[in-house]
Order: C-alpha cells, then sequence, then structure tokens
C-alpha cells in the first residue's frame, strides 16, 4: 500500500520569527506614517527616516528575543513566561535609548524646529516610549511562545501519526507474506497430488494455472490495494487448479456484481477463507461440496461471503488463516470493517466480511 502520509504545510518557528519580526515592525512604520500625517510636523521626511532607522534597531532586538527565548524551548512553560518578561524588559529599554538618541541626541536641528523641541517633554517621552515598548516585547515575547508550542504540538503529533502509518505498514506487508508461502505450498501440494495420481495433463494445466497466478501476486505490491475484480478473477484461475484434482467433489459459484468490480480490497485477502473450504470441507469429504464466493452492496458496505455446505468443522476458533484476515481488515478498514465466520445450524460453513463502499484507494 503507498501511503505516504501527507502532512499539512505548517510554518517553522524560524518562519514564524521572521513574519513576527516583519509584521510587527511594518505595523509600526504604518502607524507612525498615520500619526506624522495627523500631526503635519514641519520635517516629516526626516521624522520618518529616523522611525524607519528605530524600525531597523527594533526588528534585531525582536529577532534576538526571539532567539534567546528559543533556546529556553524545552523548559517548563512558567520558566518560558518569566523568561519573556524578564528578556523584554532590557529589550524594551534599549530601544527606548536607541529611539530617543536617533530624535533627540543626534542632530535634533534636523528634526525639529525650535518651537517643537521646546515643546517636547522629553523625561516623559522617555518613560512613555518605554512603556510602549514594554508593551511590544512582551506581547510579542507571549505570541512566540504560544506558537512555537503549537508547531512542537503539531510536529509531535505528525512524527507520531508518521510512525503509527509505518507500523500499520509493515503490519500489513507482515500478514501479507503470511500468506505468499502458505498460498504457493498448496497448490504445489496439489499439483504433487495430481503427479502422484499420474495425471500428468492435469498436472501440466495445474502448472500453467499456477504460474499466471504467480505472475500476479508477485508482481503486486503487498501494500497496493487490488480490486474485487482481480481477486474473484484469481480465486477462480485457483479454484481451476484444485478443480483439476477433486474433479467434480468441488462445485464453485463466483458471483461479482459490475458496480462493485472496482471496489478497492487488500490482495489476497479472501484466500484464507478459500482455502479453508478445500481443507476442511472439499479434502475430507467423499460427495461434493458445493462453495460460493459472492459480493453484494449493503448500506454502503461490500458484503464479501464465502460460503459451503461441508460438514462445518472449520470454525474451531480462529486460525491462523482466520486471524490474518480480521487483522488485514482491521488495519485496512478500521471499524468499518467486521468479520464474521462459524458453521451452519443446517450444515456448512459461512465466513462474512464487510467494508466500506466508498473507501479510496490508499495515496
Amino acid at each position: 500500500m503507498r501511503q505516504e502520509l501527507a502532512l499539512q504545510r505548517v510554518w517553522t518557528k524560524r518562519e514564524f520569527a521572521v513574519i513576527a519580526t516583519a509584521g510587527a515592525w511594518t505595523l509600526y512604520l504604518a502607524l507612525v506614517a498615520v500619526r506624522l500625517s495627523v500631526l503635519g510636523l514641519s520635517n516629516m521626511r526626516e521624522v520618518a527616516l529616523r522611525h524607519c532607522l528605530t524600525a531597523a534597531i527594533g526588528a534585531i532586538l525582536t529577532a534576538a528575543l526571539f532567539w534567546l527565548l528559543s533556546r529556553l524551548e524545552r523548559r517548563p512553560p512558567l520558566v518560558q513566561i518569566g523568561a519573556a518578561l524578564l528578556l523584554a524588559a532590557p529589550a524594551a529599554a534599549a530601544l527606548a535609548v536607541a529611539n530617543y538618541d536617533v530624535m533627540f541626541v543626534f542632530a535634533p536641528s534636523d528634526v525639529w524646529s525650535v518651537a517643537e523641541r521646546a515643546g517636547n517633554n522629553l523625561p516623559r517621552v522617555f518613560v512613555q516610549t518605554i512603556a510602549e515598548n514594554e508593551f511590544l516585547f512582551t506581547a510579542l515575547a507571549f505570541l512566540y511562545i504560544a506558537v512555537a508550542s503549537v508547531i512542537d504540538s503539531r510536529d509531535a503529533l505528525q512524527r507520531a501519526t508518521v510512525a503509527e502509518s509505518q507500523a500499520q505498514k509493515a503490519q500489513l506487508q507482515a500478514l501479507r507474506y503470511q500468506l505468499d508461502p502458505h498460498f504457493l505450498f498448496n497448490a504445489l501440494n496439489t499439483i504433487s497430488a495430481l503427479v502422484m495420481e499420474g495425471e500428468a495433463e492435469k498436472a501440466e494445466q495445474a502448472l500453467a494455472s499456477l504460474s499466471a497466478v504467480l505472475r500476479t501476486t508477485l508482481a503486486s505490491d503487498a501494500l497496493v490495494d487490488t480490486t474485487l475484480r482481480q481477486e474473484f478473477r484469481l480465486h477462480e484461475t485457483y479454484l481451476g487448479i484444485e478443480g483439476l484434482r477433486f474433479g467434480a467433489r468441488l462445485q464453485v459459484a463466483l458471483e461479482l456484481p459490475e458496480e462493485l468490480a472496482d471496489v478497492p480490497i487488500p490482495p489476497l485477502l479472501l484466500q484464507p477463507l478459500v482455502e479453508n473450504v478445500i481443507k476442511h470441507a472439499v479434502g475430507v469429504s467423499e460427495t461434493p461440496i458445493h462453495m460460493s464466493v459472492r459480493a453484494r452492496g449493503a448500506n454502503e458496505q461490500v458484503v464479501v461471503t464465502v460460503e459451503d455446505n461441508g460438514p462445518g468443522s472449520q470454525g474451531a476458533g480462529f486460525g491462523l488463516g482466520l486471524r490474518n484476515v480480521a487483522e488485514r481488515l482491521a488495519l485496512r478498514f478500521g471499524e468499518g470493517a467486521t468479520f464474521q465466520n462459524g458453521p451452519l445450524a443446517d450444515g456448512g460453513y459461512r465466513a462474512v466480511l464487510s467494508f466500506p463502499l466508498k473507501r479510496p484507494l490508499p495515496e
């Protein structure tokens, strides 16, 4: 089954840090532009340029803050929150000092007129800037912690999902490979019996049929679904091999509605059920055994029934083959599949499996 997990695309923490930094300081510049357009300062262009420098310094400080927080990602949440509060304070103070120097220390006459400088209460402006910066850096730090936690949780969930998927694929493959040698052994045993009975022509026909079956099974991927049409054709050929041995003692009816022919199904899923009929009914009975393999649709489910009118002695618990069928159904279709088997009241034996009709082929 080619079932590579399609993981949802999510930001990495580094990508988020870059986007959050760029977004925060782009928004800062946009707000500055609105504010300047309202104030109508005398040297608006110079003020805007200096705010751009402040924004660049703020972006560097934000990147440093995110980097420091990333070093603490394995610490408990309370430690990260405390670190965010502590680290936001020096970043806010550093940006306030940088902003003050840019605006009021380096060539202030290029920015402010004499009247504007006289109207600025610099201590109040400095304290207000620290408070605004503290809020900004704290908010950015908390946002980084929250998003980083979400990304870590998503990554862990995806890793667990991938691991579970790989384990399921390995189990499915192992279950399928249990069947291959078993199936081959039974077919070769039939051919051997024909040879021992002097039925050379029938043995040759059986070998040709077995060759056709092996070409199909060996060319298939153990993890890729086949279709009901291919599965029924495979068992028609296999039962043809057994028919050469048992002759009139084996009477077979295969029924597959055309509308169900392309429904996906794990390869060789029915093989243990068919072999049980050969081993426990045809192989031990001197009278003709009629077996049927029928598929039908019911309530959005595909129901496949394998039934015979033999002595009904197959159902002594769940043997390897029957457990294989049950486990492969559960792994492939989950809770949407069921498997029941047992002897019939009036003689014979029936195995019934069902699985969802609208199940897409695995990716």
